[in-house]
């Protein structure tokens, strides 16, 4: 190569490291993903910012993998929202409901297993009586399991209490509830966009005992670099289902798309 192309080069790739620095990806991961682009891309394209960037979004979108909406199939369908304390499991949960109820005239229930915060309860309670969706409050396995067995809604979504990531037994608890039931049972790991990287990764392991069958993004509306929790779930092979970008229900929330989660990683970057 000669010389002076390269400088071209790292000029035209500079914003680019800068996005990924900016989505949480660390030096190594940066230098290979540039590498990998570099490599993709012929001497011609090399020189154009737009396919640069193209090829790095393209490489980022081939990261994410999506699960499409929850699909209720024929077997009644059990979704349990789990996750840190303050991500928005409850609001995610009443939107879905929304949707499924109000949107698709699917039967719906609620329960919640969160036995600790009163405040969380009577909250899933007021989103109930809004839509007329039934409501139950479980305090034990032996409840829960009850509950489920008597509930006949099409698809039932259980809010369990925020648990910090760090506290181990509390999560087997959850694990436990899970284990009561024998039908087609998704759990869904709420993160928050705004999380730490390294807080993302804590929390990934000390859920992944619960058997997450995939993430929820929440707070998008508060930053649009996702780079964090999208690498994390990569490496722990969990696919995205939805992203929650604000607080009202039932709009604000969206089906996993990963051509605009890439999209939305690389925002305020084209000039």
């Amino acid at each position: 190569k000669n010389p002076s192309s390269g400088i071209e080069e790292d000029e035209l790739f500079k914003p680019l490291a800068e996005i990924l620095r900016s989505n949480d990806y660390d030096e190594d991961e940066r230098a290979e993903m540039l590498s990998t682009v570099r490599d993709s891309l012929s001497r011609e394209d090399m020189k154009d910012r737009t396919r640069i960037e193209k090829s790095l979004k393209d490489l980022v979108k081939s990261k994410i993998v999506v699960t499409g909406p929850i699909n209720a199939s024929a077997r009644r369908k059990v979704v349990m929202f789990v996750g840190p304390t303050g991500v928005g499991k409850t609001t995610s949960l009443a939107k879905l409901g929304a949707i499924f109820s109000l949107r698709e005239g699917r039967s719906v229930a609620f329960v919640t297993i969160d036995t600790y915060r009163i405040a969380a309860t009577e909250q899933l309670k007021k989103y109930a009586d809004i839509m007329k969706i039934p409501v139950h409050v479980v305090g034990d396995q032996k409840d829960f399991k009850a509950v489920m067995e008597k509930e006949n809604a099409d698809i039932i979504l259980v809010d369990t209490s925020g648990r910090s990531h760090r506290n181990a037994l509390k999560i087997s608890e959850i694990k436990s509830f899970a284990e009561q039931v024998d039908c087609d049972f998704e759990k869904i790991l709420c993160v928050a966009a705004t999380t730490k990287k390294h807080d993302v990764e804590s929390i990934f392991q000390a859920f992944d005992r619960v058997g997450v069958s995939s993430v929820m993004i929440t707070k998008t509306d508060e930053t649009s670099y996702l780079g964090n929790v999208i690498d994390i779930a990569d490496k722990y092979n969990k696919p995205i289902s939805y992203i929650a970008n604000g607080q009202e229900v039932p709009n604000d929330i969206m089906v996993a798309d990963s051509g605009k989660i890439a999209d939305m990683m690389f925002v305020g970057t084209t000039e």
